[in-house]
């Protein structure tokens, strides 16, 4: 068959025949068969976009219905979807099918391909291509376990993928509706990578967790009591367990090269906020700056249009009012103006009055010692008490010498 566009319904039935045969041979990646698949895929779906959408049932729609005909369990969709958790995604729309699992949803419960394949692509999933991401990073990092080139490797990357797969909100971050605080130009690729790997790990946690967030249970209030723990024992540990008993998920999780990134808010659609942090610079001054940016991120900007913020906290920002807004926000909590400028820290650059700061304010010394470095563009002194390699140790299961 010549692969071409689409004009009428016996070309239509010659390519779902078509695919049909391509299915059956299970092709593997990268190989002629597969490109034909992929290529007459998109033809069909925008074949039916423009002639049956409104005719053709939503392929969630019919696989519920299916469900209820034929009694089935979410559980008695695992040998078609492939696992528990996809399942799951698949039937609350987190999760696209595959052409894997069309062919064997239409094999075994007989639910037609052209009903299956009816689904929505949007402008950025057409930009979801593997060709352009970081794989031997991604690799080396343990994101993906099978070598490229095995026949399992596609599937591997679609898993790995799979909590992000069609989602518009995280595919934004190749459009517009995403915002990237950097001097420097960011790997877009390696950034939604790394963007997957922490909404994996933010999953993992919320399937024992199980909290939903409420706008509103973040609030200045709990920002401040946040900053108040800095100076306690295990202070990180317990401000992760308070976020998380909010449904608010930190995750740490090193930058991938050419990422420069300190930390993101994720605040995607049907999921709860995500707080990644790199910790890539290993000091608890940043740490709790970095912390408290990206939750006034949350707190802010929450269901109003942008859903990522990836953020170079390096950088000055004088672009976006959003970042100054979350900037004032942190800052103002950490340290309340009215205390700054009457304590000697606004003014002497010392050990002594920083400590004296921070014990006013039961906050840790590396927030104010933090706050004196930034205000003075002098980032060599304090040393002593910015808590220089005090955050790494924290996350002992994490290989920091990739």
């Amino acid at each position: 068959m010549i692969i071409k566009v689409i004009k009428n319904d016996q070309e239509y039935q010659s390519a779902l025949k078509f695919v049909d045969e391509l299915l059956d041979k299970d092709p593997q990646l990268n190989t002629p068969d597969a490109e034909k698949l992929e290529l007459l895929t998109t033809l069909v779906q925008n074949y039916e976009e423009s002639v049956f959408s409104e005719k053709l049932p939503d392929p969630i729609d019919a696989l519920l219905f299916r469900m209820e005909q034929q009694e089935l369990t979410p559980d008695d969709l695992v040998p078609y979807i492939g696992s528990r958790s996809k399942v799951s995604e698949v039937i609350s729309r987190k999760r696209t099918l595959s052409l894997n699992m069309i062919k064997a949803l239409q094999d075994g419960l007989g639910i037609p391909a052209k009903v299956l394949l009816n689904q929505q692509k949007t402008t950025e999933m057409k930009s979801f291509n593997f060709d352009n991401f970081p794989v031997k990073e991604m690799v080396k990092r343990g994101y993906i376990k099978i070598k490229e080139g095995t026949k399992k490797f596609e599937n591997e990357l679609e898993d790995f993928f799979g909590s992000i797969n069609g989602n518009q909100d995280v595919f934004a971050l190749l459009s517009k509706a995403s915002y990237i605080r950097s001097p420097r130009p960011m790997n877009k690729h390696a950034l939604l990578a790394w963007v997957a790997k922490v909404v994996n790990k933010a999953e993992s946690e919320n399937r024992s967790n199980n909290v939903v967030f409420t706008e509103g249970s973040l609030n200045k209030t709990l920002l401040r009591e946040i900053v108040d723990l800095s100076d306690e024992k295990e202070a990180i540990y317990k401000v992760v367990d308070l976020l998380k008993n909010i449904g608010v998920y930190v995750v740490i999780e090193p930058h991938m090269s050419q990422t420069y990134l300190d930390g993101a808010a994720l605040m995607i659609k049907g999921k709860n906020p995500i707080i990644g942090m790199t910790i890539r610079h290993d000091r608890l001054d940043n740490f709790w700056f970095t912390l408290l940016h990206e939750l006034a991120h949350i707190l802010l900007h929450y269901g109003k249009g942008t859903s990522l913020f990836y953020d170079d906290l390096e950088s000055v920002d004088h672009h976006d009012p959003r970042e100054k807004e979350s900037d004032d926000l942190a800052i103002e909590t950490m340290i309340p103006k009215s205390s700054w400028n009457r304590s000697p820290a606004s003014i002497l650059p010392s050990v002594e009055a920083a400590i004296k700061l921070a014990e006013e304010l039961s906050i840790h010394p590396a927030i104010v010692a933090g706050r004196m470095r930034y205000k003075n563009k002098y980032f060599t002194y304090l040393s002593p008490i910015i808590g220089q390699g005090e955050v790494r140790m924290l996350f002992p299961n994490i290989n920091w010498k990739i």
